[in-house]
């Protein structure tokens, strides 16, 4: 018996030929930050790099135009569907002390999709 695959008899009926999963997934994070003027300002750089990609479970690809004058509708059922979301994420947040009791923060937040 295989454990981790919960594709059952009666999804099998409904034409589930393999489970749904995550096939690739991983999640790196550096951050760093310090003092630009002692006592006065400071710093704080973060990168964030994620990706996931699953497989969807009872999904075909959209057909495929063989000849530019029509569509040919025939599905490839020996083909997968995958979900993929990948994105990095830039932080760079800067604190400066103005007076004894106060800080000023600005923050500046990038991100970008890698799909």
């Amino acid at each position: 018996m295989v454990h981790g695959v919960n594709l059952t008899d009666t999804l099998k009926s409904y034409g589930l030929t393999e489970p749904a999963g995550v096939i690739c997934s991983y999640d790196i994070s550096v951050s760093d930050g310090g003092s630009i003027k002692r006592d006065r300002v400071w710093f704080l750089a973060n990168v964030r790099n994620y990706s996931t990609l699953a497989l969807i479970s009872g999904t075909v690809p959209q057909p495929q135009r063989r000849r530019r004058d029509k569509m040919d509708l025939r599905t490839d059922t020996s083909r997968s569907v995958w979900s993929a979301d990948s994105r990095a994420i830039y932080l760079i947040p800067l604190t400066g002390q103005v007076t004894p009791l106060n800080r000023v923060s600005f923050s500046c937040t990038l991100t970008r999709s890698q799909c």
